[in-house]
């Protein structure tokens, strides 16, 4: 900074400093411009006087005698009503009172930047990000198990389409075997046969023709056999396969259900992973919020609460009015008070009372003004009002500092 200077800002919450720096060769420098934004932090006063108009309850307080004409007599009567009369009130702010605010629940923008705002702040960031890893983990374990979820149940899909492949093709060996058995058992029938037409036939040219038959037969029947054979290993290996299809059906299943009971838990904790998460970034932005923030609305109504002293305003009974309560200030300068009045009224004198027949040519004193405690209502104003509505109606100043 080349200079400094001193800003009057009657109303704004705060005010915007431009710095601007031209570009310069020696040194080199380029130019540059920032504005920044410097809240206004707005002073406190605690005392204020004003002028009230209080109403007791029963302040005015009257002792008289009225004449009754059948008896040539008069009787006491005591008359009470409601008692206004103006009063000066010393104002006491406990909690003090922003000056310049029109009001204490207006949206004054006065930074509270404490640190122990910031220290808040700062836990509630590394809260969050130690429940978003949390989560990220919790999501990561879930995505896992969805996708060992996915491939067990492609397994068993596959496991199901291999055993009833190989329950087909067990079946279908199993019709070869019999086919194979009734093959079989045909031959040996045909080559017992050709055996008993040969031991029957004496006749050599016919014999030979037996034997040929008898060959054909025993070659049918080897063939047979070996079908017979081959069709038996055939149903064997095929009744291994559905053993071992089965066996990785029920694998299958087994893992299947092994990652559905993990499914459930792994949501579970993403759940509740997610829930502290939430409450987290909403910690978060509460404290981000009160980093730099509005005052508190409870800090608000401390603001506008207080305590008020008062005498009355007429001089020629000065002393015989005095009030002490608390009082509301919403607006500045303007409040509405209540409390206790210790003001002076007529009280019967020992001996007297109200209804009393008394001589009317007697002067006695029937009764004395002594002091005695009312409760009070009272509206007051004081000159903020005045100055805290033309304070308001300027404009806020803008600075701008050039080669800063």
């Amino acid at each position: 900074m080349l200079s400094s200077i001193v800003l009057e800002v009657p109303a704004s919450a705060s005010v915007e400093l431009r710095f601007k720096r031209k570009a310069v060769d020696t040194p080199p420098l380029p130019a540059a411009e920032h504005v920044h934004v410097a809240h206004v932090l707005r002073p406190l006063y605690f005392l204020d006087v004003s002028v009230a108009a209080p109403f007791v309850i029963g302040g005015k307080r009257k002792v008289s005698s009225r004449v009754v004409p059948d008896l040539d007599k008069s009787v006491l009567t005591l008359e009470e009503d409601l008692r206004v009369s103006p009063a000066v009130m010393l104002h006491v702010f406990p909690g003090g009172r922003r000056l310049g605010a029109i009001s204490s629940f207006s949206s004054d923008r006065v930074c509270v930047r404490m640190e122990a705002a910031d220290v808040k702040l700062a836990d509630a960031r590394t809260k969050r990000d130690a429940e978003k890893v949390s989560r990220d983990q919790a999501l990561l374990v879930l995505d896992q198990v969805n996708s060992e979820l996915n491939k067990a149940r492609e397994k068993l899909k596959d496991a199901d389409d291999e055993l009833a492949g190989a329950a087909i093709e067990r079946d279908q060996d199993q019709a070869a075997l019999n086919e194979a058995l009734v093959e079989f058992e045909t031959a040996k029938a045909g080559l017992k046969a050709a055996q008993t037409k040969l031991d029957g036939t004496k006749q050599s040219k016919a014999r030979k023709s037996a034997e040929a038959e008898l060959e054909v037969a025993r070659a049918k029947v080897e063939k047979a056999e070996n079908d017979k054979d081959a069709a038996e290993v055939s149903l064997r290996e095929a009744s291994d396969a559905l053993t071992n299809a089965t066996a990785d059906q029920k694998t299958a299943q087994r893992q299947v259900s092994d990652w559905e009971g993990r499914l459930a838990p792994a949501q579970r904790d993403r759940d509740a992973a997610q829930n502290p998460l939430d409450h987290a970034e909403a910690d978060l932005t509460a404290a981000e919020a009160k980093r730099c923030q509005h005052l508190r609305r409870a800090r608000y109504a401390a603001n506008s609460l207080g305590l008020q002293l008062g005498v009355g305003l007429d001089l020629s009974k000065f002393g015989d009015e005095f009030y002490s309560g608390l009082f509301f200030e919403p607006v500045t300068g303007l409040n509405l008070g209540v409390g206790m009045a210790i003001i002076k009224g007529d009280q019967l004198n020992p001996g007297y009372a109200v209804g009393q027949v008394v001589d009317p040519t007697q002067l006695g004193p029937y009764a004395s003004e002594r002091y005695m405690i009312r409760p009070y209502v009272g509206i007051s104003v004081s000159f903020d009002i005045i100055r805290n509505i033309r304070a308001a109606s300027k404009a806020p100043e803008v600075t701008k500092l050039e080669n800063g």
